[in-house]
């Protein structure tokens, strides 16, 4: 079932990436892709039923090919499965403290987002 999910999240990412970028540009990397990446990877497991923090962590190793196809360097490329791997298991913990999926999804969305602001830091 994880196999599922993630294929599902992926597609589901690469739409709402595609879609955003279009539309707002490098703003959407930011503020965007955090939130459309946490939707997909949690909405695909919730709703299959797959592993959580499994359907994260692959989707930071897809996410690995992904960068390095478009030409990205091996270690930060190397850092999306901990990334990914990491708030999968955000995700999983605040769903676990209060209830609720989307208060872990949140969380999540908002660890990627400072991840992604730290990143545009270094980058400047």
């Amino acid at each position: 079932m994880a196999i599922v999910a993630l294929v599902a999240a992926l597609f589901l990412s690469a739409a709402f990436n595609l879609a955003g970028t279009r539309y707002w540009r490098e703003k959407y990397v930011l503020w965007g892709s955090p939130l459309a990446e946490e939707v997909a990877k949690t909405v695909a497991a919730v709703t299959i039923g797959a592993p959580l923090v499994t359907v994260h962590l692959l989707f930071g190793i897809a996410e690995v090919f992904w960068d390095l196809g478009a030409g990205g360097k091996v270690l930060p490329a190397l850092s999306s499965v901990l990334l990914h791997g990491l708030l999968g298991v955000v995700t999983f913990q605040v769903w676990y403290w209060t209830g609720t999926w989307l208060a872990g999804l949140l969380a999540a969305a908002a660890g990627h987002y400072l991840w992604n602001l730290g990143l545009g830091s270094f980058r400047s």
